[in-house]
């Protein structure tokens, strides 16, 4: 049997025994969290104008939100947008 063919039966017979589990469980696969409720911030109470407000939101595996930094926007805009998207 030639070489070539002798390694390409070895590699079938490997990727037959392959568990397909291994192949369906890709833990390395991420999914961006989506927001489950309303991402509406009530307005700040004494605050006037509009605003744009960027948070920095690190989420852990359970889907809730363990740190928000605001990295774009005025104060109270800011604060109050952090304060409501941890809450």
């Amino acid at each position: 049997m030639p070489i070539a063919l002798r390694a390409a039966c070895v590699l079938l017979v490997v990727l037959l025994s392959w568990p397909l589990s291994a192949l369906a469980d890709d833990s390395s696969v991420l999914t961006p969290p989506v927001p489950v409720g309303s991402t509406d911030v009530p307005y700040p109470s004494g605050a006037r104008g509009d605003a744009r407000v960027v948070l920095e939101l690190i989420v852990a595996k359970d889907g809730s939100v363990s740190s928000a930094t605001a990295i774009e926007g005025d104060e109270p805009f800011a604060e109050h947008a952090r304060s409501a998207v941890l809450g």
